[in-house]
């Protein structure tokens, strides 16, 4: 093997066992408290699976083309925004790190 594909092997095998976490505790002891607790509610599933009403109606497309149009409108405001060009070209340029 070549001499880079063996770091490449043991920095990978370093990695995965430095990830390696103590197990979750399984075999811990219920509370009393624990056992008191009630069961959640079970809840009938048939009311899921049955047809929800339809939620977009024609009067939707016309509320989301009439929200379009104000973003549209909005944009375009902000576009004429009172910004010099040489501001401009120092936004457009990025930040000066």
């Amino acid at each position: 093997m070549r001499p880079a594909f063996r770091l490449l092997a043991l920095c990978a095998a370093c990695a995965a066992l430095s990830a390696c976490e103590a197990p979750p505790e399984v075999g811990r002891a219920i509370t009393a408290q624990e056992r008191a607790a009630a069961y959640p509610p079970l809840v009938p599933l048939s009311p899921l699976l049955t047809a929800q009403p339809e939620q977009i109606t024609p009067a939707t497309e016309d509320a989301l083309l009439a929200r379009a149009a104000a973003l549209r409108a909005r944009a375009a405001r902000l576009r004429r925004s009172p910004i010099g060009a040489g501001e401009r070209a120092r936004m457009l340029a990025g930040p000066n790190i």
